[in-house]
């Protein structure tokens, strides 16, 4: 991506957080800016495929046996984390299941040496 593009458009961005409302898409349901680097990016595209429930999970991303107990050493992201979405979900909303989880249990993993 062109750095001018990139930073013209995160500046736009983080002006429209401040207003409250961004009129290029005409939505003002957000506020977190993008100020702190680094920054990640992947490319996506539709899909109409999720899988709701999954495996009960803790902060740390560990599995949750039946009798409440860590699995150690098995760590889950995405869409087989379940519980996070209730009976529904919005088109999406995993992405940041997997990258958020996805991160979280590899830092736990490879501090805990797992």
């Amino acid at each position: 991506m062109d750095p001018q593009v990139f930073t013209k458009t995160i500046t736009a961005y983080n002006i429209y957080v401040d207003a409250g409302y961004d009129p290029e898409f005409e939505k003002g349901a957000f506020d977190l800016k993008v100020e702190k680097a680094p920054f990640y990016a992947t490319p996506r595209k539709p899909a109409v495929h999720h899988t709701m429930g999954g495996l009960k999970i803790d902060t740390e991303m560990h599995v949750i046996n039946k009798q409440g107990q860590v699995i150690r050493g098995l760590y889950v992201a995405g869409e087989v984390a379940g519980g996070l979405h209730a009976g529904n979900r919005l088109g999406g909303n995993s992405l940041t299941d997997i990258l958020t989880f996805g991160r979280i249990a590899a830092e736990i993993a490879i501090t805990k040496n797992c």
